[in-house]
This record gives structure tokens, sequence and C-alpha cells, in this order.
């Protein structure tokens, strides 16, 4: 058996979504396994991307919608973001809390919620000036800080 990990390009997007919801589905024990998310674009939320710089991936983000997630009722949850550092990084990262941002509209959501570290300043500060607040304080026990 050959098997080879590669990026999943668009056109295989309607079969990937299609596996996704008949093994979680199957797992979670519904009578018909393809339900599974309802009609939720599961698959598409994470697989769109936007590199910009025709170089490499820029910057993602995965992020949980709603009821039955870990985001809860009515809110878009960045459960992981990144950027790849570069000069470009702060635009980069502004583009990509715009897309977050889309996300949560397109998805019918009316509240964002999203973390950083901020030992990171420069994207502590640009949240802020977004209008996102501190929910809750979490402290990182490193030695030698």
């Amino acid at each position: 058996m050959n098997t080879s990990i590669r990026l999943l390009p668009e056109s295989e997007l309607e079969e990937a979504d299609h596996i996704f919801r008949l093994a979680f589905g199957t797992f979670v024990g519904l009578p018909e396994p393809t339900d599974f998310c309802c009609d939720i674009s599961y698959i598409l939320y994470y697989w769109q991307a936007n590199p910009n710089d025709e170089t490499s991936l820029a910057a993602f983000a995965i992020c949980h919608c709603g009821a039955l997630t870990e985001a809860g009722s009515d809110t878009c949850y960045v459960k992981f973001a990144a950027v790849r550092p570069s000069l470009n990084a702060s635009t980069h990262f502004e583009q990509l809390l715009n897309l977050c941002e889309m996300l949560t509209i397109k998805a019918g959501m009316s509240r964002l919620l999203a973390g950083v570290n901020t030992s990171h300043h420069d994207a502590y500060r640009r949240m802020i000036a977004r209008g996102f607040r501190t929910e809750i304080t979490g402290i990182g026990m490193h030695k030698q800080s």
C-alpha cells in the first residue's frame, strides 16, 4: 500500500467532506453517518487558506463555529492559528484576523473568540486595537523565566 501526504486540492474537497462525514458519523453511531455536521461545510473551513506571497502558506487558522463545538452557540472560536515569521508577518496577521471575522459573519455567528500569547506584543496590541478583550488569563510556567 502506497501512502502519500500532500496538500488537499480544491477538486477533492467534496470527496474529503464525504469521507469526513462518513468516518465521524459512523464513529458516533449515527443511523445515517453522512448526515454528520448537517449542512456545515466543515472541511471547506479547514481547507481555506490565502498564501498571498506566492511562495508558501503565510498564515492559517483552525476555527470551531456554533453549538455542539468548542465555540458554543453563536460563537466562532479560533482554536489554533499561526503566522509564518517574515517581514510581512504583521500584514499577514491582520489579513488572518480579517478572514476569521469574515468566517464568523459567513457562518452566522455574532461573536469571534481568539487567544494570543501576550509575550507576542505586536499580535496582542493588534488584537486589543480590534476590540478583543481578555476573558481568561492563562499562565505558563517556564524554567528560566
